[in-house]
């Protein structure tokens, strides 16, 4: 899947094609790639420079592709239009996406090549085979190969509708033109999430340029946000530097993350401060790093040291029930709970000495003495 996204630049009509291939549909794109030729050259470099070797063939129909670029003698093929049959012909009948059982029942019966079923009679090659619908298969699926039959072929799944598009006549070319774009995309974005009261978590700014290049930006927020300003402060310092190429044809702007954010009185309440606080803690973290911000967070325990840890800022809480050891994850006790606790016993001693005094045992029984401490008393047991 991660494949047919980035497949992306040559197409946006594309997807997976089986477990170890992709297909991509090239009308109308080839000639911004100088034919199409160039486009499976495109194609083929960008799959070395991410480490693969891959088949590949350009054909009228997904299947003739398929079973070229699976089986043909080639690694980059060309098919020309009108010309599948010719194509298809000595290619084994595995080129025609067929299940394991139709294809061992097509070679018993000495039928090895798809050219060997173009002459056959319908009706006699139905009568050879005990089951109807591996017949009805075998016969669908020669026809799509041929473009005898449409194949309907399912693209990836758009875009969710938390998601702001612009594509442009001319290549953009300068930062202060991305800069522009970005502030119409943010505010078309935070418009669709203030409909749905919903606030993002994380964002990402895909630029598509027009040799075929992508680069992707991403910031986070500390809290759920839904405010135009505040991304564009966050992304226009990621996007200083950018190599623009020969220019940028697309631009996508996504939120991820999503939760509910639902309206609320600004300037009338007394959480104005905090708040002033969130885009401070989003602007530290997406310069030095998300887990660069923390923020101390109290936690049950009867040690003092152990009373409160520091914890990433933004990162919901996570609780473990059922330890009981000192220090460990408990669900923070409610005010009236805790003022219960402490006028009943109180969970720490009154006085703290500077340093630890160490307890000398005189008995089985449990009695101790604490050697005296400048300026504290020495209780003595009896």
């Amino acid at each position: 899947m991660a494949l047919a996204r980035w497949a992306e630049r040559f197409s946006p009509w594309r997807n997976t094609a089986g477990a170890d291939g992709l297909w991509v549909d090239a009308t109308g794109v080839a000639h911004l790639f100088g034919g199409e030729k160039a486009l499976l050259q495109a194609m083929e470099h960008g799959f070395a420079r991410l480490g693969l070797t891959a088949r590949l063939a350009m054909a009228d129909t997904l299947g003739a592709a398929w079973a070229v670029a699976r089986f043909g003698p080639e690694t980059l093929s060309m098919v020309p239009p009108g010309k599948q049959e010719k194509a298809l012909a000595p290619l084994p009948v595995e080129g025609l996406r067929l299940s394991e059982d139709a294809t061992r029942l097509l070679r018993r019966l000495g039928l090895k090549r798809i050219g060997q079923l173009y002459d056959l009679p319908r009706t006699s090659l139905k009568r050879r085979f005990a089951s109807r619908e591996i017949a009805d298969a075998v016969l669908r699926r020669l026809d799509q190969a041929l473009g005898r039959h449409d194949e309907r072929a399912i693209p990836l799944l758009k875009d969710p509708p938390q998601t702001a598009y612009l594509s442009f006549a001319e290549p953009l070319i300068t930062h202060d033109g991305i800069v522009a774009a970005l502030a119409v995309l943010a505010g078309d974005l935070c418009g669709k999430l203030a409909d749905a009261h919903l606030g993002m978590r994380r964002v990402a700014f895909r630029l598509t340029r027009a040799d075929g290049g992508t680069s992707i930006v991403r910031a986070g927020f500390s809290a759920p946000c839904r405010e135009a300003h505040h991304l564009c402060d966050l992304l226009e310092k990621k996007l200083e530097g950018l190599d623009l190429g020969f220019g940028i044809d697309t631009l996508r702007l996504a939120a991820f993350a999503l939760e509910s954010l639902t309206p609320h009185q600004t300037a009338l309440t007394k959480a104005a401060s905090r708040a002033n606080l969130a885009p401070l803690a989003d602007r530290l973290a997406n310069r030095l790093g998300p887990r660069a911000v923390r923020r101390l967070e109290p936690r049950q325990s009867h040690l003092p040291e152990q009373a409160q840890r520091a914890r990433v800022l933004g990162k919901p809480e996570s609780h473990k029930p059922g330890s009981d050891k000192p220090g460990s994850d408990k669900p923070i006790p409610k005010a009236a709970d805790i003022l219960r606790v402490l006028a009943a016993k109180p969970p720490r001693p009154a006085l703290f000495l500077p340093r630890p005094e160490p307890l000398q045992v005189l008995a089985e029984i449990p009695e101790v003495r604490q050697p005296a401490s400048p300026g504290v008393g020495s209780p003595a047991a009896s």
